[in-house]
């Protein structure tokens, strides 16, 4: 049984490209501006179209997710019993070591070159780095499980932060996709998604009380392991099924995929239909599921095997120079 996708490794490495180039360009008022088709006729390409693709960070989140329900239950779908311990264990030495690293190396520039905001630039950068550094604002990045302002240091540890809460209960979900059919588990998962944003609307929200929408956030990002995690169970089938499939067949899914994964850019915003996160997560999702198994059964498979290595060396080179 094959337990490594070198393909992954690529997918990987240009949604984490694509993340350097939106924090990069979300640093510029004019790519964070949402006046629809008044900018350059370039900048509106990039911010309006599907072209948005190639700087699309909300959307490249929702890939390093359904990556990791894929790649994590792969072990459990071995012959092999994986304890609860060890996984925690591993995710701890794979998540936490990094993360401190990076902290300790923002905190140290924070304390060293920050201007506390620079004028010109967007809303968005002005707002890292403008608090001071406390014990509790160590404290809670070193647990990196309960919300403390997440942009304070690393604007991306939110991310990991939704890892580890996913990762506690990553098991529960195997146990359940291995016991119920996919249709069970995909439901579930949808429902849980949509459970996040009825409790998030404001009029429901205030009448609810003591209620905490950060962890419960973590609901919306379920869904897109549980579909990583189908993906990996159903993986010999749906490779299978996709190498059958006609050239032609291939290339309307890539572009379907395309369309579905920027969808909140070239159609929902146009329609000033800012707030739909249900609509504009699920389709992202559908899209990066259609990424995953074309990747994994076409002819672009090799070639991303080739440049694994290649991109992941230069998103972490790159990545280090992406705080302020």
């Amino acid at each position: 049984m094959k337990t490594r996708y070198k393909e992954l490794d690529s997918l990987r490495g240009l949604a984490a490209l694509s993340v350097v180039s939106f924090h990069y360009l979300s640093t510029l008022p004019l790519f964070t501006s949402q006046n629809y088709w008044t900018d350059s006729f370039f900048v509106s390409l990039l911010k309006y179209t599907p072209l948005h693709i190639f700087w699309a960070g909300s959307e490249a989140v929702l890939f390093f997710f359904v990556l990791s329900g894929f790649v994590l239950s792969l072990q459990f779908f071995e012959k092999k019993r994986v304890s609860y311990s060890s996984f925690l264990i591993k995710r701890f030495f794979r998540i936490y070591i990094p993360a401190y690293c990076a902290i300790a190396l923002a905190m140290i520039l924070n304390l060293a070159i920050s201007r506390h905001g620079i004028d010109g630039l967007s809303d968005w950068f002005n707002s890292i780095w403008v608090h001071p550094i406390s014990f509790y604002t160590v404290l809670d990045h070193l647990l990196l499980i309960r919300y403390f302002g997440y942009g304070q240091i690393l604007p991306v540890l939110w991310t990991l932060v939704m890892e580890i809460r996913i990762s506690l209960i990553f098991p529960i979900l195997i146990y359940f996709i291995k016991k119920f059919d996919w249709k069970i588990n995909l439901a579930g998962g949808l429902l849980l998604s949509l459970g996040y944003y009825f409790l998030s609307n404001d009029g429901v929200r205030k009448e609810i009380l003591m209620i905490n929408m950060d962890y419960v956030s973590t609901l919306a990002y379920i869904n897109m392991f549980i579909i990583g995690i189908l993906i990996a169970k159903h993986r010999d089938f749906l490779i299978l099924k996709a190498k059958k499939y006609s050239s032609r067949t291939k290339i309307f899914l890539l572009v379907g995929a395309i369309l579905l994964y920027t969808i909140r850019y070239w159609l929902l915003g146009y329609f000033g239909m800012h707030n739909s996160g249900f609509i504009a997560d699920t389709s992202a999702t559908v899209g990066v599921a259609i990424f995953l198994v074309l990747s994994l059964s076409t002819k672009i498979s090799n070639h991303l095997q080739k440049i694994s290595f290649i991109l992941l060396a230069r998103s972490l080179i790159v990545s280090i120079f992406t705080t302020q």
